[in-house]
């Protein structure tokens, strides 16, 4: 009796251990969780932010594309004034 008695509670240490072990780990999933949450809110308010500043970036570039294209037209009418002149200069 005195033998099985120390072997149950040796096993029953055991038991305890491993329910402490067990704790451990599910607060530790549980901090992990949350650490995890976190960051996915920051990568989709990053995702979000850099977004807009993309699609500001091609309005401007779409902006200037527009400037240019418009004064490369009027240099263009000014070389063509430019050569009717030299033309009717000669």
């Amino acid at each position: 009796n005195a033998m099985l008695l120390n072997e149950f509670l040796k096993e029953h240490h055991k038991v305890e251990t491993q329910a402490k072990i067990n704790q451990n780990q599910e607060a530790t999933i549980a901090q992990l969780k949350s650490a995890l949450e976190q960051q996915q809110k920051e990568f989709k308010t990053t995702m979000r932010e850099e977004r807009k500043e993309i699609q500001a970036l091609a309005v401007a570039l779409k902006e200037q594309a527009a400037q240019i294209h418009k004064v490369a037209g009027v240099k263009r009418i000014e070389a063509r004034v430019s050569g009717s002149e030299l033309i009717a200069d000669n």
